[in-house]
């Protein structure tokens, strides 16, 4: 990397106050606008949609959910659980999901710099928060982080772990698309204001 870059992405991150961390090739599509940590049991998919509406130009309506949602929340609308699509629906925002592992909207989210929640499985394949290949100990254990986007050189995928706020991570695309298939590759973003478009 040239210096300059390098220069470049020390600033970005002091100024952000965020630790770009894997290998440093290409540049995140998306730099986070602030980092909530996950705060219970349950909470990891409030924490990364909390983590997406603020990078996607909503920080009020992120600061609200932080106020106003606990515990479980899931993407998929058709779950017995609260969904990010209902609640996106009732407070009035644009949103696009998958539930089905299509890498096409994980690359469309990349290519418009939208963040999307994602679930993925903590102990499977690659670790966000460990930084490497770890046993996955039970098929029960599923975790929301935040997608930040393919890196725009190496095209690895750029994740926060709402566990260890404020590190993005470069994880190899192929470890990263096989672990979020592996617990049903769903992804949820919400779409920008039209101020913003």
């Amino acid at each position: 990397m040239r210096p300059v870059t390098m220069l470049l992405r020390s600033i970005l991150a002091a100024a952000c106050g965020f630790a770009l961390v894997g290998a440093a090739l290409g540049e995140a599509p998306i730099t986070p606008r602030a980092s909530y940590p996950n705060y219970g049991s349950g909470s990891c998919a409030c924490a990364a949609a909390e983590d997406v509406l603020s990078a996607n130009g909503y920080p009020q309506e992120a600061e609200r959910w932080r106020s106003r949602q606990s515990g479980i929340l899931t993407i998929d609308p058709q779950t017995p659980y609260p969904s990010m699509v209902d609640l996106a629906e009732r407070r009035g925002l644009r949103y696009a999901y998958t539930v089905d592992g299509d890498e096409a909207f994980l690359a469309w989210c990349s290519r418009s710099r939208l963040a999307a929640v994602i679930y993925w499985p903590p102990y499977a394949g690659y670790s966000p928060v460990k930084g490497r290949r770890v046993p996955r100990p039970n098929n029960e254990a599923i975790h929301a982080i935040a997608f930040f986007g393919f890196d725009t050189r190496s095209g690895d995928a750029w994740v926060l772990d709402n566990n260890e706020p404020n590190k993005l991570r470069l994880i190899p695309r192929a470890d990263f698309l096989a672990a979020w298939r592996l617990v049903g590759g769903q992804a949820w973003t919400v779409l920008p204001p039209p101020a913003l478009q």
